[in-house]
């Protein structure tokens, strides 16, 4: 059977091979055909890309197959198909947005899978076409004990994607208190990127250790001024700015445990 590459291929000769001996052919005749080839060599390349279409080792549609196997937490039909594959071509499967097989493993926390992934030389590091690494989708998921697989083996703690967000900055975003702690205690630095306006995408705050001096401020003066209970309904005026941007599981980790 041939692979969708081989089919395109045969398809662009057939197409070139339609054009050179046009006049042999009926006008309608060589219309429709030309017509047809045409869309059809559109759409595959349109799917696929040019390269993947055309030149690519791998068949487009084995790749997907495999990648499904990867997020399905299929291993043992992944051994199988590393036994007939060159295990450089098999790393370097990705797909079209340049999502490696530990990325899609670690979005569904398939642990056997990632653990046999970097078993066999699959980088911990390695970024998609958005800059996103395994560790930053484990953040965005709440994937904790794939978090925590992937640190052991030395993954990027301070990784900015191309939305300008670290791990540390997915975990606080999305309220996973116990994340946060899992990077702090393994070193995640607290610095831009940290915290960040999704509304306003560029505008990055200055981090976290100027917000918890505000919050640490403001609770000492509302407890001096007992403020809360004497303005029962007004306690968000005059709250700082930045300390609302922040969830409050999680700065309260970071005061109770790092301060």
């Amino acid at each position: 059977m041939l692979s969708t590459n081989q089919k395109n291929c045969f398809v662009l000769v057939v197409l070139i091979a339609s054009i050179i001996f046009n006049d042999s052919l009926h006008q309608y005749l060589a219309g429709s055909l030309f017509g047809m080839i045409v869309s059809y060599l559109f759409f595959q390349v349109r799917q696929f890309g040019l390269k993947q279409a055309f030149y690519s080792k791998n068949d487009p549609r084995t790749i997907n197959q495999i990648v499904t196997m990867a997020a399905d937490g299929r291993l043992t039909e992944l051994q199988k198909v590393y036994e007939v594959m060159p295990k450089d071509q098999f790393l370097s499967i990705k797909q079209q947005g340049g999502q490696t097989l530990l990325i899609f493993a670690t979005h569904f926390a398939h642990l056997d899978v990632m653990q046999w992934l970097i078993s066999i030389g699959a980088d911990v590091n390695e970024l998609s076409n958005q800059k996103e690494s395994p560790l930053l989708r484990a953040c965005h998921f709440n994937r904790y004990e794939a978090a925590k697989l992937l640190i052991q083996h030395k993954a990027n703690l301070n990784q900015v994607s191309q939305d300008g967000t670290t791990p540390l900055a997915r975990a606080t975003l999305r309220n996973k208190p116990e994340l946060v702690k899992l990077l702090l205690e393994n070193g995640a630095l607290i610095d831009k990127g940290t915290l960040i306006e999704l509304r306003k995408p560029g505008e990055l705050l200055d981090g976290i250790r100027n917000i918890v001096t505000e919050e640490l401020v403001w609770r000492r003066k509302r407890e001096m001024l007992k403020w809360h209970k004497q303005n029962s309904g007004t306690a968000g005026n005059g709250y700082p700015e930045a300390a609302r941007r922040i969830n409050k599981n999680v700065l309260n980790k970071v005061l109770a445990e790092y301060i």
